[in-house]
Formats: structure tokens, sequence, C-alpha cells
């Protein structure tokens, strides 16, 4: 748990364009991970 603490810390003290950065690639990856939970659920739906 302080290894995330430490690595937030890290992040925070980050110049603005950097933040922006790491912030547009974790909301690039949650979108690509709905999008897969979403293809499968459709998936499972048309199966049955």
């Amino acid at each position: 748990m302080e290894k995330i603490f430490h690595h937030i810390r890290r992040i925070r003290r980050q110049p603005q364009h950097v933040r922006r950065h790491v912030l547009h690639v974790l909301v690039v990856v949650c979108g690509v991970i709905l999008i897969l939970l979403w293809i499968y659920s459709l998936g499972v739906t048309l199966m049955k």
C-alpha cells in the first residue's frame, strides 16, 4: 500500500503536461476495458 501512495506522490510532483498524459493513458485503458466487456456481453447475449 505504501508503494501505491509513493507513486501517487511522485505523479503529483510532476509537471502539468506529464500528469495530463498519465490521465489520458488511464482513460484510454479504461475505455478499452469497457469496450471489451461490452463486446463479450453482446456475444454471450447473442449466443443464447
